[in-house]
Parts: C-alpha cells; structure tokens; sequence
C-alpha cells in the first residue's frame, strides 16, 4: 500500500521525473533497508557477531544487515566498533577518496552541519590520525549528541563545536582544505524512514530549507581555502535545495564542480552540474544528493583579531604513559587534552578549541582539580589510549550491559590495585570504575558518564 504523500510533493516529482515518478513514489512505500558501519581500528575479539547480508558497494566499511539489531542492547556500538548508518551517506567514504591525491599530507576538516555525526565518522576514519577535523552543530542538544558520538567513535584529532557558520569564522579563522555541508534540508529522501518528515513537508517549508541552505553556503565559502574542496549533500529530492543552489553557487563564487566517478551498478543518478542523486527505486538506500565541489578563487577567514593562546600542560610519568607520544594542552582552564606529537597541528587544535569554545578537542586526558589531574570518564574509548597501562577487567555481554546501565561491577575473584580501571568487552573498552580498598573488601564505583547511561530496563 502506497503511503499518503503530500500532493504537491507528487506533483513535482512527476514534473521532475516523468516516466519513473510512479516507480520512484511507490518505491517510497517499500520497507527501508538496515546498514550499519564499522569502526576498522577497534576489533572485537570472536568479529562482530551480527547479521551481516553483505558489504555495500561504495563502502568498504559499511554493511547490510538482515534485521535490525537492537543499539541500545548492543555494547559494541555503546563501544565505539558499530555505528548505524544510512547505507546512501555512507558514499562520503567514496568522495573522499576522490578527492584524496589532492590532499595535504595533514589535512584540515570541517564538518559544518554534522550531528548525530555519521559523516563526521567518516572522515575520522579516513584521517586516521592526519591533520585534524572540526565537527560542528548549530543546535546545542544535537551537538551533545555529536559530542557523544565522536567520543565512542575514539577519533583522536577531532574538535566538535556548537556555533552558527559565521560565528565559526569570526572565532576561530578556520581555512580548511576539505568543507562537508550536509545542509539542514526538507527530508523527501528519508520519507520511507520518516513518516513525521512526511507530516511537516509544505512547498513553503522545502523553499526556507533552500533560501537556509544558500546563507549557510555564503558564511561557510569563506572556510574554505582556494583549490580546496567542498561536499554539499542534502537528503532530498527538491531541485531548489539542490541542482539549483549548486548553479546559484557557481554563479557567484570561483567554483566549478569535479565529477565523481562511480559504477553503473551502483544505480546512481547523474544531475545537473555533476551531481549525483541516489533515488531510492534505483539504489539499495534512501534519497540522497551529493556534488563535489572546488574552491578556485575568492575570500577566505582570517585569523581572529583577539585570540586565545592555549597553554601546555605537562603530565607526570604515569599519566602521560597513557596517552604516549602526544603534545598535552590545557583548555578552558581546568580541561587536559591530549592532541597530535606535530607541535604545528596541535598548537592549531588547541586555539580552535579554545576560541570557538569547544565541546570536545583531540583525547580528553581529565580535569585539572588543585595541581591533580581526574581521568576523563571518556578517555577509555580513544584510539590514542593506552590501554596496557592499567588494570583491565573483561565482563561479558550481560555484565556489559548492567555496567553500561551504571550498576556496579561484581568483585567476586577480583584481586585489583587502587585507583582507575578499565572494562572491557571482547577486549574492547568501554569505560572506567574506580577501584575503592576498604580492609580486605574492594568496590568499584561506575564511572561511566551517567548522560549516556541505557535508561531501559534490561532483560535476561
């Protein structure tokens, strides 16, 4: 049964498809598909123990699933190895190795509408440690949610933001050499995932998302160095917030658009200007837009006229042998990051983070408390952790799930030093507990950070 589209969305979609608008509205009716993507630098030990139907074409990393597993129930993605994803974004992967040949050895990253954070991901995967990328939110409870993402991800040079796009550029004087712009847009590509996506669309609603989307561009261009490269995607169909706005771009920057090449089977859809639309009849995945664009000339940032030097910070010993050969900075004051050995890139970090007031910056090592530093509840799940250090504790997956619920870890047959330890699933980790000595008993206090805490109730 077809799903009740809004008439002048049908409208449109004949005028603009003509011959397979019947095939393409009917298709938005089908069940969608589950795909999730995998974090290639955590390995759990016995794989990933999930229904995995098969890779997707234009992900390496990326994988259909036969039904969709329960998240909240799954301490591998609460761990940072699986994070579920639309199988059509993950084409990012595909872009960025285009672009790559034309990339400085350390590149520099902006993620400029980037919550839940599934591009951003992406990207951190595809740095692996080079140069550094900025993740930002304009919405404060979505960038919480971005935070948190990034964090489980364990992406050691990343910084997550929460400012307006000009904001962005008058505090920190960001030049990137790659810029994603994954513009906040009318959703007709998720309607088959997004039954209130259908409910909230009107024409005058889906010409906002294009009249946003070109202010958004016009305070983003400016990031963006010459001969770098800019990713626009929206999940939509609307020619305005797409095709158009990609024309209206090149009408009034020094730009051109970069074809991507792809594989026929792949079912994509060339557009105008290059682009790429995936439509959901034709691909295995929802609706979606991509076009790759270069930067040829005109304005970009500069540095901020007043800004915020960060201070190093030296670890001792012990502390620094967690988090081994990084540079230490102080943020906010009282904040211990850890961030890249190049002095270069790490003095940068530290300055965006400070002066755009970031949420989150490189490996959080803890919080300056009278001369002591408190580990970060996060530190664990950082790629950049060394997790030999200390003590480890292996649970299992119903003991995961009561750890990651904030019960307390049973003792029993435990012989454990004071201070900090690490618990681990499948030799993964997924948080700290403090280890408390009292006489010959031992407690472990629940360190992990009580926000991201599973509030249902969990079964045997």
């Amino acid at each position: 049964m077809r799903k009740e589209l809004p008439e002048a969305f049908c409208a449109r979609i004949k005028r603009q498809y003509t011959t397979e608008a019947d095939i393409l509205l009917d298709s938005i009716s089908n069940e969608p598909n589950v795909s999730l993507r995998v974090n290639g630098i955590k390995q759990p030990e016995g794989g990933l123990d999930l229904s995995i139907e098969r890779q997707v074409p234009w992900c390496i990393d990326g994988y259909y699933l036969r039904e969709r597993p329960n998240y909240t129930l799954e301490p591998l993605f609460h761990a940072g190895v699986i994070y579920p994803q639309e199988s059509s974004s993950m084409y990012i992967q595909h872009v960025l190795r285009t672009v790559e040949q034309d990339m400085p050895q350390e590149p520099t990253v902006l993620d400029l509408c980037a919550s839940p954070g599934g591009k951003s991901l992406v990207v951190s995967s595809w740095l692996n440690g080079r140069g550094y990328l900025v993740s930002n939110e304009v919405i404060r409870q979505r960038a919480w949610i971005l935070r948190e993402n990034i964090a489980k991800w364990g992406g050691v040079n990343s910084i997550v933001t929460n400012l307006m796009p000009d904001e962005l550029a008058k505090k920190t004087g960001l030049n990137v050499d790659l810029m994603l712009v994954d513009a906040p847009c009318s959703g007709e590509g998720m309607f088959r995932k997004d039954d209130v996506a259908i409910k909230e669309w009107t024409p005058a609603r889906a010409q906002e998302c294009a009249d946003r989307q070109r202010e958004i561009l016009e305070q983003a261009w400016p990031m963006l160095k010459v001969g770098g490269y800019m990713i626009y995607s929206t999940c939509t169909f609307n020619p305005a917030e797409n095709e158009e706005n990609v024309a209206w771009l090149l009408e009034n920057y020094d730009a051109e658009v970069v074809p991507v090449e792809y594989q026929d089977e792949w079912g994509i859809t060339p557009k105008e200007y290059e682009g790429m639309a995936f439509l959901p009849h034709k691909v295995d995945g929802e609706g979606l837009f991509v076009c790759l664009i270069k930067k040829l000339g005109g304005r970009v940032c500069k540095a901020p006229k007043s800004k915020i030097s960060p201070k190093r910070y030296a670890l001792n010993g012990q502390l620094q042998s967690l988090v081994p050969n990084r540079e230490t900075y102080l943020i906010n004051e009282n904040r211990v990051v850890a961030l890249p050995a190049d002095n270069k890139i790490a003095k940068e970090m530290a300055m965006v983070a400070m002066n755009g007031d970031a949420l989150w910056c490189g490996i959080p090592v803890g919080e300056l408390i009278k001369n002591n530093v408190l580990l970060a509840d996060e530190l664990p799940l950082s790629q950049g952790f060394d997790k030999s250090v200390l003590t480890k504790i292996e649970v299992d997956k119903r003991e995961a799930l009561e750890y990651l619920h904030g019960d307390a870890v049973a003792t029993d047959g435990l012989d454990l030093p004071t201070g900090r330890a690490i618990v681990e699933y499948r030799g993964i980790p997924l948080g700290f507990v403090n280890v408390i000595a009292q006489g010959s008993t031992i407690r472990l206090n629940n360190c992990y950070p009580k926000e991201w805490r599973i509030r249902m109730r969990i079964d045997s």
